[in-house]
């Protein structure tokens, strides 16, 4: 998935790696020296419209933040793509338990539009965690996040109605909503399309 050359603008990088850095400010700290490391170790990746940032099958090898664009997960049952989560911008995404067990990934993780990540490597990851006890504590911390995504998700899922799930969607991602088919959506909240044209109707 990583390796192919890419051009971005100096500009461009700034952007990313500021938001980055801040979102993980948020959860730890950070000094001069965190901050450089973390632009040193994660690299930028361009992900087009419907390609994968993991496959169902594969062991999920990075940990990537989305800096621009939308993705989203899901697994197969019964020939049928379930639609599990979604992912947008300023967040970070892996395939957890995939990425823990080393075992491979049940579920897929695919952009819905042109996108941009900064990612890092499986390996890159632990040879950060050597180098200093606060980068283990920061790097769990990442893989800590994508993992509580998908279990606020689930949790959503058992207590709140169709109807809840689909404001809480809007909230959380008011830009991105007209740009997810609603069969994603419909998948994504558990109903059939028809029961989400209803729902869209009476809001």
């Amino acid at each position: 998935m990583i390796g192919e050359k890419e051009i971005y603008s100096k500009d461009e990088l700034d952007v990313y790696y500021s938001e980055m850095i801040a979102a993980v400010n948020g959860l730890i700290p950070l000094d001069d020296e965190d901050k450089k490391k973390l632009r040193e170790i994660f690299v930028p990746k361009r992900i087009r419209k419907f390609k994968f940032f993991i496959k169902i099958g594969e062991v999920s090898n990075y940990i990537g933040f989305i800096s621009r664009g939308l993705f989203r997960f899901y697994q197969m049952k019964d020939e049928l793509e379930i639609t599990s989560d979604f992912a947008f911008e300023k967040s970070f995404i892996t395939s957890y338990t995939s990425m823990i067990t080393r075992e491979p990934s049940q579920v897929a993780v695919q952009a819905l539009e042109n996108s941009i990540m900064l990612v890092i490597s499986y390996d890159k990851l632990n040879e950060y965690y050597s180098e200093k006890q606060k980068y283990e504590r920061i790097g769990r911390l990442l893989a800590e996040q994508a993992f509580m995504q998908n279990e606020r998700h689930l949790l959503s899922f058992l207590s709140d109605s169709a109807e809840d799930r689909y404001r809480n969607l809007i909230e959380t991602a008011p830009h991105f909503i007209q740009k997810i088919p609603l069969v994603h959506i419909a998948s994504y909240l558990g109903i059939k399309p028809e029961t989400l044209s209803r729902i869209r109707k009476k809001l």
